[in-house]
């Protein structure tokens, strides 16, 4: 991981970029650009909760497209920059979620996981895997996304972002993928962004096999899975399902439509 990070950071070397930052951190606020460089965006490294272990007859891998306001690595050099995501790597994920007051947050209450994408995958994870007594269900999944370089404080990263960092990141997921064994994965990113055809340094979908797309999430229509997929390795096989973001949809179906297609496939 250390290598691949340090690869990631000299694609970034000497680039910044405007990014927007609220003017006053209360609802409403307006939002005013700013300039960001390398070491000022957030830096995502993927984790696993204490939980997740190899014997589960359950591993589940949560993929989303990108952090919206995370944390930074120390980038001083391309080195340091490594040397810090790989000890994140290898810590135990999920350390910084508390319970409060029913739900999961941040420890220092900055991120919520009451959002819809945590919610859907909740949902799916129960049903998957069954209840646990511990509330804390995140120590029992592993969790990525597709870009591990985004703006510091909202949004996904645009396009010039994505384009350093887009072949870099398909190596790191398949490493994660190859490192958590998982028997699922659910990408709750939406077909457009796990299969990006017109510019195919941007498309996730090499890293699978038997990649089908079933149809856009539109207004209107019930299509929530917008795709499957199958990732073949000598430790085994996980079923792949590519779903839309959850928010503003109806969520139960779009829960039922999740499950049946993860049956439908260990069926196959």
């Amino acid at each position: 991981m250390k290598k691949l990070y340090e690869a990631l950071f000299q694609a970034f070397e000497g680039k910044s970029y405007t990014v927007t930052k609220a003017k006053q951190e209360w609802a409403g606020s307006e939002w005013e650009g700013i300039t960001a460089d390398f070491a000022a965006l957030s830096h995502f490294v993927a984790m696993k909760g204490k939980y997740y272990e190899a014997q589960q007859k359950c591993r589940f891998l949560l993929v989303g497209r990108a952090v919206n306001g995370w944390n930074s690595l120390p980038a001083g050099s391309a080195e340091e920059f490594g040397n810090a995501a790989q000890t994140q790597f290898d810590t135990v994920g999920f350390n910084w979620v508390k319970l409060k007051e029913g739900q999961l947050v941040n420890t220092d209450e900055s991120y919520s996981l009451s959002h819809p994408f945590w919610n859907m995958a909740k949902s799916v994870w129960e049903q998957i895997h069954g209840p646990e007594d511990n509330p804390l269900w995140t120590d029992y999944i592993a969790w990525s996304n597709l870009y591990k370089i985004a703006p510091p404080h909202t949004d996904n990263p645009p396009k010039k972002m994505q384009n350093p960092q887009a072949s870099i990141c398909r190596k790191i997921l398949k490493r994660k993928i190859d490192t958590y064994k998982p028997t699922h994965i659910l990408f709750l990113t939406g077909w457009d962004w796990f299969c990006d055809s017109p510019k195919k340094d941007r498309d996730f979908s090499p890293l699978l096999e038997e990649v089908r797309s079933i149809g856009r999430n539109a207004r209107g229509n019930n299509i929530f899975v917008e795709g499957t997929a199958r990732y073949q390795a000598d430790w085994g096989t996980a079923n792949v399902v590519i779903a839309c973001r959850p928010e503003f949809r109806t969520s139960q179906p779009m829960l039922e439509q999740i499950l049946s297609v993860f049956q439908e496939m260990e069926g196959n």
